[in-house]
């Protein structure tokens, strides 16, 4: 059973092919010692080994060719749902999935999409791949499934046709992470997503999960912090009740925030996008891409 297809999350030192934008990023955060779950990365091997025990390649060589025909991408998110894994595959993320979950097969995982090429400085695809919360063990293979499927969701196809970056290299790995039960999440910028200004820090924010910021289901709350002081310069209201319900914890989380926003922007060395969730007292790093427009 080959050793590249599952990949634990800061263990090691995996191609960055395998892995996808989103696990390479995680990856690179435990790595540097940020606060991150652990996880692993159901690699872009595992996904070619899907494919070719389906026989699946010629089949989407063709229908690519084709895109962006609504019928070619719908039949090409189909051929990652119509049949099972193959028994070593099967095993191999089912492994897995014990060991993260301490044999615990109700406890709840996220399960993310990484495509190859996603969160580059020049190509983001944010929001365009799926992300499932809340699988438990028995519907892992469903979930990692329809994340591959998403590679070929009608606003990844447009972005790849308006990027021109093709179809050859179209591959998916995914990210499996146990669920955090977050008091609150948060997407921040360390430099003004719309502006450009390289002095402030722009955090969107809402209670519960995350998922709800990033889909756009939700008008977040909008904090704007000065990069040097953590100050804040501005606050938007956003839907529904504030972000922290606790005025002291919300100010102390708003700058324990602001300070692991900039820490990481400084280890990284450019400007960032972060995703992070309040849980257990402390900021979880859930993503970090370099920002782009």
């Amino acid at each position: 059973m080959p050793a590249d297809w599952v990949y634990w999350l800061g263990r090691g030192n995996a191609d960055p092919k395998l892995l996808g934008g989103k696990a390479l990023g995680l990856d690179r955060l435990l790595r540097l010692g940020l606060p991150s779950p652990s996880g692993f990365c159901v690699t872009t091997a595992a996904y070619a080994r899907y494919l070719d025990a389906a026989g699946l390649r010629g089949t989407i060589d063709a229908l690519t060719s084709q895109l962006p025909a609504l019928a070619a991408r719908e039949r090409l998110a189909a051929l990652s749902t119509q049949h099972p894994f193959p028994a070593d595959l099967h095993a191999a993320v089912a492994d897995a999935a014990a060991a993260l979950s301490g044999s615990d097969p109700s406890q709840p995982l996220a399960v993310r999409s990484s495509a190859a090429g996603e969160d580059a400085a020049a190509a983001s695809y944010a929001g365009q791949h799926a992300t499932i919360l809340g699988v438990t063990a028995a519907g892992l293979e469903t979930a990692i499934r329809t994340c591959w499927a998403s590679l070929w969701s009608e606003r990844a196809v447009a972005y790849r046709l308006s990027r021109r970056l093709g179809f050859a290299d179209a591959l998916m790995a995914v990210v499996v992470q146990p669920v955090l039960p977050a008091e609150s999440a948060a997407v921040v910028f360390t430099k003004h997503p719309v502006t450009g200004a390289a002095d402030q820090i722009v955090i969107n924010a809402a209670q519960g999960l995350g998922e709800a910021i990033v889909s756009g289901d939700i008008t977040p709350h909008t904090i704007i912090l000065d990069k040097a002081t953590l100050a804040v310069r501005d606050l938007v209201p956003g839907d529904g009740p504030s972000w922290f319900p606790d005025p002291a914890l919300a100010h102390h989380a708003l700058q324990t925030l602001g300070e692991l926003a900039v820490r990481v922007e400084a280890l990284l060395g450019a400007p960032v996008d972060l995703e992070a969730a309040y849980a257990f007292g402390q900021w979880h790093l859930l993503q970090a891409r370099p920002i782009t427009t």
